[in-house]
């Protein structure tokens, strides 16, 4: 799993075989496969908002929310631009 994929899209327990995983948990098993260098602050905010809506919906036993399908359009657009 990816730095992008685990800031914009996937679950932490994807990284540990199904095993729930605390956001900085993820971080440290991300880093130990790929070393964080750097992260552009410009990514923050969307990583925020995705951790954010993915806690909430655990919290409503909402499981699996795929944040990058609900705004891949918005996306794509912005890069078209």
């Amino acid at each position: 799993m990816s730095l992008a994929s685990f800031f914009f899209d996937a679950d932490p327990a994807a990284l540990s075989g199904g095993k729930r995983l605390s956001p900085v948990m993820a971080l440290k098993a991300i880093d130990t496969l790929d070393p964080i260098v750097e992260i552009p602050s410009d990514f923050l905010l969307c990583a925020r908002v995705s951790l954010l809506l993915r806690g909430t919906s655990q919290l409503m036993a909402q499981q699996g929310l795929a944040t990058a399908l609900v705004w891949e359009d918005d996306a794509r657009r912005a890069l078209a631009e």
